[in-house]
């Protein structure tokens, strides 16, 4: 069961989207809300999936609340206004629902989200296993897989940052690297930069935020990297 939450200032689009909540039969609505300011507490508390957000509301705008979340769950924008839609999806937003929303196009939106929580599950089923050998300033080091954080391109060359041993440079190329990684936990999220998603924090804009890093994320792999992701 995928538990939702409503937060619209309008009650006739709180009641529409209660509708469409009831005819999905694993979707339950935890809570309809006016205002956002009513619901942080259930929000950061519960494990709450799915947050259908309107985005011009009086006491905060949704893209600001979402924003001010420490804990965020997959959020479906709903609004009046097409240009907020770069904003939310700049917020790693699942989709937007542009109103009037008909059914078929909020069902497609909640199938989205579910995709999302399948290939997560997914992912985490899997254990980064294995290990792979770097030879770097005359030495062989043997790495394993889990401890390397990311990988940057360096013109002939690519440096690993790792766990384990530090930075580590070796002759290659950012291909020749992809073919050697399992793709289960590697990412190409640049033209320079391989990243290992077992230490990603979350997406914000065009960067991917992991502990004390932030890598850029090339337009030309986002929304590849995001849907596997």
């Amino acid at each position: 069961m995928y538990k939702c939450i409503i937060i619209d200032d309008e009650e006739p689009a709180r009641d529409l989207l209660e509708k469409y909540c009831a005819k999905i039969d694993d979707l339950e609505v935890v809570g309809s809300f006016k205002s956002p300011l009513k619901c942080i507490s259930i929000i950061e508390n519960e494990d709450i999936d799915i947050l259908l957000l309107d985005i011009n509301m009086p006491d905060i705008s949704g893209i600001d609340f979402l924003k001010s979340l420490k804990k965020q769950p997959k959020v479906i924008f709903t609004t009046a206004y097409r240009e907020y839609a770069l904003d939310g999806f700049e917020l790693d937003a699942s989709d937007y629902l542009l109103k009037p929303i008909e059914f078929y196009r909020f069902l497609r939106a909640i199938n989205k989200v579910k995709q999302t929580f399948l290939k997560s599950n997914i992912n985490s089923n899997k254990e980064l296993t294995g290990s792979i050998q770097l030879k770097s300033s005359k030495k062989i080091y043997k790495v394993n897989f889990e401890d390397i954080i990311y990988i940057q391109s360096h013109h002939e060359y690519v440096m690993y940052h790792t766990k384990s041993v530090g930075k580590l440079m070796v002759y290659g190329t950012m291909k020749s690297v992809e073919n050697i990684l399992p793709n289960s936990h590697f990412y190409r999220i640049h033209r320079s930069y391989i990243v290992n998603s077992i230490y990603i924090k979350f997406i914000e804009g065009n960067s991917i935020v992991l502990d004390d890093n932030r890598l850029p994320l090339g337009e030309s792999y986002k929304v590849d990297f995001i849907d596997k992701w």
